[in-house]
């Protein structure tokens, strides 16, 4: 069954996936090609300005979790499609979904036009991408990242549940070779995409001007 889409949205790439598997790069070069791109973490990094809490993979965790089970568990990406709609743009790209009803709130919102993507790369190929980013607030050493991500794959709809996530991916990229290849593959999803979105709004035309040229 096609579900219903907020038309002003052509494309909504929604990316999932580990810490450091390349969803900062993929979404890179999705901006080059003219999408918008913000992050459900967004809204958990102002609220903790907002308290005051300095910035660390753990105490976003924490923040996120508390504010899902305050407002409900659907709050950063219920509060992200405003913003987007605000935005008024066509091409977008969402980073940082974690949580089975994000998930659902995206796709009741833009419908068919919504495709998540799950982007993998091997463990220590992961925690050399990490290093190598030098974020504040990362793990420093993979047993640390490994923990971490243990709190992210949990069973309440007020956790983190980035394992039940990733089983409702639309597209998966397993990021095992380089920078280049990495793009072309994304580049080649986007414009697949887009073909298929193009072809089902032509479709649409058709279907409405021949039940005009019938009324």
């Amino acid at each position: 069954m096609t579900r219903r889409a907020d038309t002003r949205v052509r494309l909504l790439v929604g990316c999932t996936g580990p810490n450091a598997a390349g969803k900062g790069e993929v979404l890179k070069y999705l901006m080059s090609r003219g999408f918008s791109v913000l992050s459900l973490s967004d809204v958990i990094r102002e609220e903790a300005e907002r308290r005051g809490i300095p910035e660390s993979r753990e105490a976003m965790i924490a923040l996120g979790n508390q504010l899902r089970k305050r407002y409900g568990p659907a709050v950063l990406a219920l509060r992200s499609i405003r913003r987007i709609r605000r935005s008024e743009a066509d091409l977008v790209a969402v980073d940082s979904i974690r949580a089975v009803a994000e998930v659902e709130a995206l796709r009741t919102a833009f419908g068919d036009r919504f495709v998540l993507l799950g982007i993998t790369a091997p463990a220590r190929r992961r925690f050399a991408f990490l290093k190598a980013r030098q974020r504040p607030g990362d793990p420093r050493t993979l047993g640390e990242m490994l923990r971490l991500e243990k709190q992210e794959r949990g069973a309440s709809s007020f956790q983190q549940q980035l394992d039940r996530v990733w089983g409702m991916r639309d597209v998966t990229i397993v990021n095992r070779g380089s920078l280049v290849q990495l793009h072309e593959r994304v580049d080649r999803l986007a414009r697949s995409l887009l073909r298929r979105i193009s072809a089902a709004e032509s479709a649409t035309k058709s279907v409405s001007g021949a039940k005009r040229g019938h009324s």
